[in-house]
């Protein structure tokens, strides 16, 4: 499926919001496919089509990089700011002090314990491999 035909099944064209996708993409067009769109901009196209039916609704940000994280979040933040709600699900919490409502979930044991569990935060390793030196 191309971008195209995803707007065209997607997003209300009479709300221009759905051509903040091409924004700082000058190799994005109607006829790119939509499956050679990394996680930030497969996401960006759906929160913009989202976002031109609706401005009420619940989103994540599973599978985008910090920065399509923060570009995503700014966009729903100012459509917000127009009228409007959005919730954001997220088990990190870099935006939490950024939104009007903060809500944690918490797990419950059987004995109606609550366990803990930490925001994620990667714990990544990252080594330099010469070609000469197979990972492992």
């Amino acid at each position: 499926m191309t971008v195209g035909k995803w707007i065209n099944k997607y997003a209300d064209k009479s709300n221009p919001i759905y051509k903040k996708i091409y924004e700082n993409n000058d190799w994005l067009t109607l006829k790119t496919n939509i499956d050679s769109l990394a996680g930030n901009r497969r996401r960006l196209l759906s929160v913009c089509c989202t976002l031109s039916k609706t401005n009420t609704f619940i989103f994540d940000l599973v599978g985008v990089d910090p920065v399509g994280g923060r570009q995503i979040y700014d966009l729903v933040n100012a459509e917000v700011k127009k009228g409007g709600a959005a919730i954001l699900y997220n088990i990190c919490d870099e935006f939490r002090d950024k939104c009007s409502a903060y809500i944690e979930a918490k797990l419950i044991d059987d004995n109606g314990n609550i366990i803990p569990v930490e925001p994620y935060k990667p714990n990544i390793n990252f080594k330099k491999f010469t070609s000469q030196q197979p990972p492992q």
